[in-house]
């Protein structure tokens, strides 16, 4: 039983079949891996505090369905706790990416109070309305970046449907308190409505801070509010938070926060800099993505760009786009002009 000393709090996590309990004094958090496609998976938190509390609840589906029943039987039969779906209160959503909360459309969940950042609400309140605009974007993008894409379908994500009206939803602003005191703090760049939340000695962080990659950048001229320089900024105002036990919404725990806020913003600034090095002469979005992952192979799996799904190729021309207007913005890149409909970028 591995304990954690935060401050003049003891943290003590514990293990059983794949549920993991953080105590301290008398409150309880559960992890509960929900698995997706491809086993992807989100962590989604059970607040058991007086009340009883959820952290984001995953994709929906049979899979993700049968491993979040699974682990809520877990809390009961390995940890003796005597929770059901029924008894959940409220359901905090760290941003509005939909493995976050496509789970709410299971029938057990309506009627429930939702919490989530107003510059997010928007996800849950209008989806179909929001990927539409999210597929017509993406499909610009792709051609300005010069990349020969089927653009139809983009992340297969058109099934996702949830009646915001059957729920409560409760919009969130940075500063808010809310439940039992628990404290958010608006972090925008992965999405514009992101949001940490500090329970006791916990940070929820969502995908604000992982514990092994770096949370995807999507450029912010596509969706303002993201971009690689608010993200930046909203790590130094998550690490100014203070001491905290960090539990994210995918990989493992995060202690010290600070420290592992080193190593993103390090990693990223390596970035900026091979990207600019790439730029000495003018080049298309496609040509510095390519070049920069044949620069860079690890970061890929010894990969190149053109064998990575549709989808990954799409992600990851956003995030070297998001290096890009950062390097605009300092100065370090121009738009050196138009070719065919391809944008290219210069080094000054």
């Amino acid at each position: 039983m591995p304990e954690i000393q935060i401050g003049k709090t003891t943290v003590r996590e514990t293990e059983q079949e794949g549920v993991i309990e953080y105590a301290w004094d008398g409150v309880r958090i559960y992890r509960i891996s929900i698995q997706g496609a491809g086993g992807y998976a989100t962590n989604s938190y059970l607040i058991l505090d007086g009340q009883v509390t959820m952290i984001d609840v995953g994709l929906d589906g049979k899979k993700p369905r049968a491993t979040f029943d699974r682990g809520l039987e877990v809390v009961n039969s390995r940890f003796g706790q005597k929770v059901a779906i029924e008894d959940v209160s409220g359901v905090i959503i760290t941003h509005g990416h939909t493995d976050h909360w496509a789970m709410l459309a299971d029938p057990r969940f309506k009627g429930k109070r939702i919490y989530a950042h107003t510059l997010d609400a928007r996800m849950l309140r209008n989806y179909p309305k929001v990927y539409t605009e999210a597929q017509e974007l993406i499909k610009r993008f792709v051609r300005e970046a010069g990349w020969d894409l089927d653009v139809r379908n983009i992340f297969n994500l058109e099934h996702v449907r949830l009646q915001v009206q059957e729920y409560e939803l409760v919009e969130l602003a940075d500063g808010d308190t809310i439940v039992n005191g628990y404290e958010v703090t608006h972090v925008p760049g992965h999405s514009p409505g992101h949001i940490v939340m500090k329970v006791g000695p916990v940070l929820f962080l969502g995908d604000h801070i992982l514990s092994e990659t770096t949370p995807h950048q999507i450029p912010g001229h596509m969706i303002p509010g993201c971009g690689l320089r608010p993200y930046l900024d909203s790590l130094h105002k998550a690490a100014a938070l203070g001491d905290f036990f960090g539990l994210p919404a995918h990989e493992d725990s995060v202690y010290p926060i600070k420290r592992r806020v080193d190593e993103i913003e390090a990693f990223h600034h390596r970035r900026l800099a091979d990207v600019a090095a790439l730029c000495r002469r003018p080049k298309g979005l496609f040509q510095i993505t390519d070049e920069y992952y044949r620069l860079r192979p690890e970061t890929l799996n010894g990969r190149t760009v053109s064998e990575l799904s549709r989808d990954d190729q799409i992600l990851a021309l956003e995030e070297i786009r998001s290096h890009v207007d950062y390097l605009i913005e300092a100065g370090l890149l121009i738009v050196s002009g138009e070719d065919n409909g391809i944008i290219n970028y210069r080094a000054v």
